[in-house]
């Protein structure tokens, strides 16, 4: 998924006819925070794949830059990033609604509305100060592959106690949550695609806000059984 500046890649670039599609953004900056990490069971062997969600400052022509921030919807390319602060970085991206991962695998509706709905969650989850928030964003980002790439197997207990549990819960209830989904796919069509959060209805908002909270009480629980046992 992501590159480090300073490390190898974990999952392996393949190349693509680039997008025709106009720039409308550049990212002058990328980083990822407190990441998660998730094993995917590619065909070709197990990998371990940062999960978190990712920080960018971006610029469109002849205006000042601002931040945004991503979920990955895109495996099968990499984008070089810093761990614990931004990396200068030059890529061109366009904006577009969410049909595919960027590297011509199609997304049906049901699957794009579902993820639409986990990144608004995210996004939401990023700008509180929920005490278990850089777990819960690490299982949105393993929820979003878990739902887009349906052949393939997520395996995230090795890096936060609890991103399984929430990342089980969050796919549980992602066909409730029907989110708009926009995403940003690179003009060299070689570079990871992210995807933004539209807005989710009432309803879905008040089943996640609750049904997540009891995830979170479970989650204690078994930590707590687990520090009684230790």
């Amino acid at each position: 998924m992501f590159r480090h500046a300073t490390t190898a890649a974990f999952a392996a670039a393949i190349s693509v006819t680039p997008v025709a599609a106009a720039t409308n953004l550049h990212i002058n900056s990328a980083g990822i925070y407190t990441p998660g990490s998730v094993v995917v069971s590619f065909p070709d062997g197990a990998k371990s794949e940062y999960s978190a969600l990712i920080n960018f400052t971006a610029s469109k022509a002849g205006g000042s830059s601002f931040d945004i921030i991503g979920f990955c919807v895109d495996l099968y390319h990499n984008i070089f990033v810093s761990v614990g602060s931004q990396l200068p970085i030059s890529l061109d991206y366009h904006r577009a609604q969410l049909t595919s991962d960027g590297n011509g695998i199609g997304l049906s509706s049901a699957q794009a509305s579902q993820i639409g709905g986990l990144a608004t969650l995210g996004f939401t989850i990023a700008g509180s100060s929920d005490s278990d928030k850089f777990v819960k964003l690490a299982a949105i980002q393993q929820a979003i592959w878990t739902i887009e790439y349906p052949t393939l197997s997520f395996d995230g207990s090795g890096s936060f106690a609890g991103q399984q549990a929430y990342a089980d819960a969050f796919v549980a209830a992602a066909p409730s949550l029907r989110g708009g989904a926009r995403a940003f796919y690179a003009d060299d069509g070689q570079t990871q695609g992210f995807v933004v959060a539209g807005v989710p209805e009432p309803a879905s908002w008040a089943l996640m806000i609750g049904g997540f909270v009891m995830v979170g009480a479970s989650v204690r629980r078994r930590r707590a059984l687990r520090a009684v046992a230790a």
